[in-house]
């Protein structure tokens, strides 16, 4: 962003990762912090989550709004070693909950497709 913005939400998309054992295994702990100069940083997710999130979309209502030049999405844990955040989307502000779009309805009939044929795939071997 080339100058501040009054924000008091974003979203974003956790990529969906299709692994070996099927993208239901995959869950993340993040932190989002924002800053108007790089220098000062204020987290805006919840600061006590220990909630692992599952990929897909993500919703952070900031506490209050704040003028943002900077966003950080860090990653602060997985379920297994070495997983890594990926983001696929990102929109901001997050639209109103009550704006359901195609794309996000193609996205979730995509990911629920992916997840019925890996797990199909894992009874198969078992």
């Amino acid at each position: 962003m080339k100058q501040p913005y009054v924000l008091s939400s974003i979203r974003f998309k956790i990529f969906h990762l299709l692994g070996r054992r099927g993208p239901r295994r995959h869950a993340y702990k993040y932190q989002v912090a924002v800053s108007k100069n790089y220098r000062e940083w204020k987290i805006v997710s919840p600061p006590n989550d220990e909630t692992f999130h599952r990929p897909g979309w993500q919703t952070i209502k900031f506490p209050e709004e704040e003028a943002v030049l900077f966003i950080l999405i860090k990653n602060v844990a997985g379920l297994r070693e070495n997983d890594s955040l990926y983001i696929s989307r990102f929109q901001c502000p997050a639209p109103p909950p009550s704006e359901p779009t195609a794309e996000n309805d193609e996205d979730e009939a995509r990911v629920q497709s992916e997840s019925e044929s890996v797990d199909e795939n894992e009874n198969d071997r078992e």
